[in-house]
């Protein structure tokens, strides 16, 4: 459809983006809208469930106000406990 299409377009601008630079401003996110970045396609699911990421959610938690996730459990899944819609 003509507005999932320009969706795509106006998203494609973070694909261009160093990852560096995309982790840095995806940081700021509150850690609920991190999650929805996550199921929006490939790119960002692979880009914040990486390992490498996890700072990315610890800095939204923190900003946020979010409590630390339970020993032994990620960030990304800490964040899916607490606000999924879904178990």
């Amino acid at each position: 459809s003509k507005r999932s299409a320009k969706a795509g377009r106006s998203l494609s601008i973070f694909n261009k983006l160093p990852m560096d630079v995309a982790l840095e401003i995806f940081s700021f996110l509150p850690p609920k809208t991190l999650l929805l970045m996550v199921r929006t396609n490939r790119h960002f699911r692979a880009l914040l469930l990486n390992p490498s990421a996890v700072f990315v959610w610890r800095t939204s938690r923190v900003i946020h106000g979010v409590l630390e996730p339970i020993v032994g459990m990620s960030e990304p899944a800490w964040a899916h406990l607490l606000f999924a819609k879904v178990c």
